[in-house]
């Protein structure tokens, strides 16, 4: 083969790797949906450093065959939006209950 033909033989495998890891991600993100306990704009509660967090759940994150991991943005004590934060299992959220 040609130089030129195995940089577009490259650029096009490349092009199908990247095609099928954006599949790849979908469905992974579709089975963290499908496992998470809890949906998006729910309120959760988990234990953090200086006692209870709670949050908005915005997102999902499969941490290996079924952990899911929750993307969660924070609640201040006044009630305003804080920061993203990632909540795994482990930290054994649970619905907020006003």
């Amino acid at each position: 083969m040609e130089v030129e033909q195995l940089r577009q033989e490259i650029q096009r495998l490349s092009q199908m790797l990247a095609e099928i890891e954006t599949t790849r991600s979908k469905a992974k993100e579709a089975l963290a949906e499908k496992l998470a306990s809890f949906q998006r704009g729910e309120i959760i509660t988990w234990s953090g450093r200086s006692g209870n967090r709670r949050g908005e759940v915005i997102g999902y994150r499969l941490n290996g065959a079924d952990a899911v991991s929750y993307q969660v943005r924070s609640v201040r004590l006044d009630g305003s939006p804080g920061i993203e934060v990632e909540v795994q299992q482990w930290k054994n959220p649970t619905r907020w209950v006003a």
